[in-house]
């Protein structure tokens, strides 16, 4: 079965996947999994690795908790936010005068070339002409269940 990034979120113990009689396999291409930012292969590894750190520590009495890094949705959230408030900054005019949404959205599609976002998930540009994202790195398809039957 092909499936999308929310795979990540499956129960890796589930009995289906181990199943000897019905083999099935679960393919799909997480967004943020932390097992492979985490890898010595990622030449960003230090990003995600300050990143998962932080997110454990304290922070004004308030904590998180560690298993919410398991299946990317935190990177994932935390690399949004950083863009969008990196872009709400480089918006502004004057700092009596929030910026426009217009011109916050025309900051994103300035991300590209030398001017990157060194998020929790790496180092990446936003494409000016789709709006998607470009990475130096790109991640790698995550097998669950049983392998192909030949």
């Amino acid at each position: 079965m092909v499936t999308g990034s929310d795979a990540a979120t499956l129960d890796r113990n589930l009995d289906a996947l181990k199943d000897p009689d019905a083999p099935i396999s679960v393919l799909y291409v997480p967004l943020a999994d932390p097992a492979q930012l985490a890898d010595s292969n990622n030449p960003d590894r230090g990003l995600f690795q300050d990143f998962a750190d932080e997110f454990g520590r304290d922070h004004h009495g308030q904590q998180f908790d560690k298993s919410h890094l398991a299946s990317g949705w935190a990177v994932m959230a935390h690399d949004a936010v950083l863009t969008a408030s990196i872009a709400i900054r480089k918006a502004i005019d004057t700092p009596q005068t929030p910026p426009s949404v217009h011109a916050v959205a025309a900051q994103l599609y300035l991300f590209d070339s030398t001017n990157v976002i060194r998020g929790a998930s790496g180092i990446f540009r936003i494409d000016p002409q789709t709006g998607n994202r470009k990475t130096t790195h790109e991640p790698q398809v995550v097998r669950l269940g049983a392998p192909p039957r030949n």
